[in-house]
């Protein structure tokens, strides 16, 4: 009896440690790719619009999301990210953190100033949500341009869900090997980059902010002298003929001669 519960209890250590060895050698499977759209649809869902902001001011950061598709989403997921920057005289650049506190930054974004996460419930066929947000660029901030790179995950009302990346996800590498089509052609194979397809980018440009008071100081000698100028045409500008019927004087002196007057 104690013999046979020897083996049982070996048995049961062999079957256990099978068990426990089955993950490593058959390994979960991954799971499925998104499914690939047409090249066109991240262009369709998403538009970007920022402009010029002065250092030591604010600005806004505009973003306009369409659905693209035929039927219902259910939910959007957007990300936004401050991630890289080029100077205006591209004698530096690279990459940007959460504790690149010089940088521009979205207000009220969280632990990471440069990143802003936005979610939609629902958005109906062909409809567009507009998305706005406040940019605050720091005093001293370097003139240059702030690229925002964004990610989509969009969700149908059948469950069906699709992920969108832009380029600034993506390596070298990777890109590059993702657009080299047969015979030195280039064709963007979203396959290789694991997406549904591609979202544009946008930067923010930031202007110095010395540069921004001489273009108000220049405005404002522009309306000053423009006024001055107005002020001495009117004062010079020649009188025009009265209407009462007088002629003037040199006509009334060659009319006098012509009668013999002097």
């Amino acid at each position: 009896m104690e013999a046979r519960s020897g083996i049982t209890v070996e048995a049961g250590c062999l079957v256990l440690l099978v068990l426990l060895l089955l993950p490593g050698v058959f390994p979960a499977a991954s799971a499925a790719p998104p499914p690939v759209l047409p090249p066109n649809f991240g262009e369709r869902a998403l538009s970007l619009s920022s402009g010029t902001i002065a250092s030591g001011a604010s600005g806004s950061f505009q973003a306009t999301f369409t659905n693209p598709f035929s039927q219902s989403l259910a939910s959007v997921s957007l990300t936004f990210q401050i991630y890289n920057w080029s100077a205006a005289d591209n004698s530096s650049g690279g990459t940007l953190g959460p504790s690149d506190g010089w940088a521009p930054s979205f207000a009220n974004a969280g632990s990471n100033p440069r990143l802003l996460q936005v979610s939609l419930s629902s958005v109906a066929a062909g409809a567009s949500e507009n998305i706005e947000r406040s940019v605050t660029v720091p005093s001293g901030c370097p003139a240059g341009s702030y690229f925002v790179r964004d990610q989509g995950n969009l969700t149908l009302a059948n469950g069906t869900r699709y992920v969108f990346l832009s380029r600034g996800y993506f390596s070298d590498a990777l890109w590059a090997k993702a657009t080299q089509g047969a015979g030195n052609t280039s064709k963007l194979n979203l396959t290789v980059l694991n997406v549904s397809g591609i979202f544009p980018e946008s930067a923010i440009v930031v202007s110095s902010g010395a540069l921004a008071t001489w273009i108000w100081a220049f405005l404002a000698l522009s309306l000053v002298l423009a006024a001055i100028g107005g002020y001495l045409w009117v004062k010079t500008r020649p009188q025009p003929a009265s209407t009462s019927g007088a002629k003037p004087r040199f006509l009334r002196k060659k009319a006098d001669r012509a009668f013999g007057k002097r």
